[in-house]
């Protein structure tokens, strides 16, 4: 079994908040998908508690079944491999991130456009990486 680091489980805190609404999910929603009150997900959002490794497999375990049931949505993908694989993303670049995915769910632009919009917006050259190597791994 893999062994997660703290530093691994608080990348993904700090994230959650825009990898739920990459998702689409209330918190409401996102906490039923792994067994947990809407209220524990506004407090991990907040930081008013610290995530547990039980909370980190719960949620992990959803994103990871998530990505694989909608293979067409680049966008959700591109979202949670930025978000739990770029130690440098900024709070500046994660509100902006969530306002584009706001905006970008009113569009009816391709998932690949939308994705490399995300990209381009958080100038990380590590979710450009994670783009390239998720288009890798559809072939």
């Amino acid at each position: 079994m893999k062994k997660f680091t703290a530093k691994e489980i608080k990348n993904l805190q700090n994230n959650l908040q825009l990898i739920r609404q990459a998702g689409g999910w209330s918190a409401e929603e996102f906490g039923e998908m792994i067994g947990v009150t809407k209220q524990t997900i506004r407090n991990l959002e907040k930081k008013t508690t610290e995530m547990s490794k039980i909370q980190y497999i719960a949620i992990r375990a959803v994103l990871d079944y998530e990505i694989a049931d909608r293979p067409d949505d680049k966008v959700f993908a591109t979202t949670v491999n930025l978000c739990l694989n770029s130690e440098d993303l900024s709070e500046q670049d994660k509100k902006k991130a969530q306002v584009f995915l706001e905006g970008a769910s009113k569009t009816n632009l391709d998932d690949d456009v939308l994705a490399a919009g995300l990209i381009s917006l958080v100038g990380s050259v590590t979710a450009l990486a994670l783009m390239s190597m998720s288009s890798v791994n559809e072939s």
